[in-house]
Parts: C-alpha cells; sequence; structure tokens
C-alpha cells in the first residue's frame, strides 16, 4: 500500500474514533466571511457596520469575532473599538455603495438580498 493511501484510511480510522486534531477539522470549516472583510452585525433590531477578525467553530456553530467601526467601548472618547465574538448567522456583507462608479454588474448565479411586494 502506498504512503498516502495508508495517511488517508489512517485519517479516516481517527475520524471514525472521534480523535481528529483541531487543526483537521479547521481545515474542514467552509466559512461564509474572510478574515479582514467589511460586514454588518446585527445588533438587536439594528445592523452596525464592522469588520471580521478572526473565523472558529465551537461546538459545531461558526463563530465570528467582529469590530464594530461605530460602537467603541468608551463612548466619550472613542478610542477603542467594540469587538465580540458572535454566531455566523448575526453577520452579512455590507451593502453595495450608493456611488453609481462604485456599483458591480449582477453575474448569473450570484447571491442577491431582495426585496419582493415590500418583503
Amino acid at each position: 500500500m502506498d504512503e498516502m493511501a495508508f495517511k488517508r484510511g489512517e485519517a479516516d480510522l481517527d475520524q471514525a474514533a472521534g480523535t481528529v486534531d483541531k487543526e483537521t477539522e479547521e481545515s474542514r470549516v467552509q466559512t461564509l466571511f474572510e478574515v479582514g472583510e467589511n460586514v454588518e452585525i446585527a445588533s438587536g433590531q439594528k445592523w452596525f457596520p464592522g469588520n471580521v477578525l478572526k473565523t472558529d467553530m465551537r461546538n459545531g456553530v461558526e463563530m465570528v469575532k467582529v469590530e464594530y467601526s461605530t460602537l467603541f467601548q468608551d463612548k466619550k472618547k472613542k478610542t477603542k473599538r467594540l469587538q465580540e465574538s458572535v454566531s455566523s448567522d448575526r453577520i452579512r456583507p455590507q451593502p453595495p455603495s450608493e456611488k453609481p462608479e462604485e456599483t458591480k454588474s449582477l453575474e448569473l448565479m450570484d447571491n442577491v438580498e431582495a426585496y419582493h411586494n415590500d418583503g
């Protein structure tokens, strides 16, 4: 048996036994958001702009560490931006720019957010 097939079989056994190391588990995680990406974060009924700092899995849930662009730990001094870990269902991509020269044309199979009949 060649070495690659052996390692693949060994990884399958580890996975079946539940002894997959953290690095292997993280490599299988498909994140929705990239580190540094501009996003909007749901907080209550409002959405706030921010950036993705880190993504990881906790108990099978994708968690994203974000930094708010407009919320600060000290509201008076506005020196340190608020950071928080949220589940990936509480963040979304920022809407496209309102400036016509910065708009991107849509292509077939692009994901979009749309309104239909006021909903």
